[in-house]
């Protein structure tokens, strides 16, 4: 769809065969946090931890999924991260920014099963 960032992670319909699809979105939205806490990103945009609080599904239709996502990141760097972007709460003394909300879109096809990131929810 226009608009939509494609983000880099999927799964193959063949791993994921036999798993509930409600838990494809949460599976997909982890896997794209986690590409931030390797050592080869950059400090603006490595985390350090993350968590997914709430994936609530809005929709199911036969090619893909609609989600709203609220999760909390833990950057490596607080004052410059990439992550104060958007929106979320962070809290002086805390390294967290927590509520962070994402609206996602997964493509159910076949072979594979591909996150997409539409926005802010």
């Amino acid at each position: 769809m226009d608009g939509w960032v494609d983000a880099g992670v999927n799964v193959s319909g063949q791993d994921w065969a036999g798993k509930p699809q409600a838990d494809l979105p949460a599976f997909l939205f982890q896997q794209y946090l986690e590409k931030f806490m390797g050592a080869e990103n950059d400090a603006a945009h490595r985390l350090e931890d993350c968590q997914i609080l709430m994936v609530d599904d809005l929709g199911y239709l036969p090619e893909f999924i609609l989600a709203d996502v609220r999760y909390s990141v833990k950057p490596a760097e607080s004052v410059y991260s990439a992550w104060n972007a958007g929106n979320g709460e962070s809290r002086a003394g805390d390294a967290w920014i927590r509520n962070k909300t994402e609206k996602i879109a997964v493509f159910r096809g076949s072979e594979w099963h591909v996150l997409e990131l539409i926005g802010t929810a």
